[in-house]
């Protein structure tokens, strides 16, 4: 049984890095047909509604390219990502109390026949205490599977997004910056100007 459970994680997993090698490989020949290509359009850059400079998307395409080939810019999203699961951890910390406090409160207002269900169980399993702590681990891993969701979308409708950032996106607009000679952190998007008139359509980079 294991072993089933083994081939068929180890099946999954070497199919989605094969479909992501082949999406990655996809993407790269595409930057690579724009970077060659002489007749691209050219984006505005903008900056607050205000057009700061431009850039051909031969020259964009180039950019990209070299920060998808920046193994700094891997390690700073692995830096990020693990600083956001940490802060999630932590706001969970006080979280999963919490949470767990009010399920009782509203097992015992709503359906007491569960709570006291659940209490038998755990009383069948000898000392309620050494269980609790023979099982802390497997206890809080489910509770933290659980509350986790939750927890990101409550942060992403109230704003907070625990400090994660787009390190690719990040990277591309301090590239464009330094291209383009405009002030390193400044926020821009890129628009292609209408030839009918001076407006833009414009795109995060």
């Amino acid at each position: 049984m294991q072993l089933t459970q083994y081939l068929s994680a180890s099946s999954g997993t070497l199919c989605i890095g094969f479909l992501a090698t082949l999406a990655c490989g996809q993407y790269m020949r595409q930057l690579r047909a724009r970077m060659a290509a002489s007749d691209g359009p050219t984006w505005s850059v903008v900056s607050q509604e205000v057009k700061i400079g431009e850039i051909s998307d031969a020259k964009y395409a180039t950019l990209q390219y070299h920060i998808a080939r920046d193994a700094r810019t891997y390690v700073a999203q692995a830096v990020n990502l693990a600083a956001v699961l940490h802060r999630v951890a932590s706001s969970l910390v006080i979280g999963i109390p919490v949470a767990l406090f009010w399920l009782l409160v509203l097992l015992g207002l709503t359906a007491p026949e569960i709570l006291a269900n659940v209490a038998a169980w755990i009383s069948s399993q000898g000392d309620p205490l050494q269980w609790a702590i023979q099982n802390a681990g497997w206890i809080l891993v489910r509770l933290y599977a659980i509350i986790l969701p939750f927890a990101l979308l409550i942060g992403a409708c109230l704003g907070n997004r625990f400090g994660f950032v787009n390190a690719f996106r990040a990277a591309m607009a301090r590239a464009i910056c330094q291209q383009i000679g405009a002030p390193s952190g400044s926020e821009i998007e890129l628009g292609r100007p209408f030839s009918s008139s001076n407006a833009a359509t414009h795109a995060p980079v």
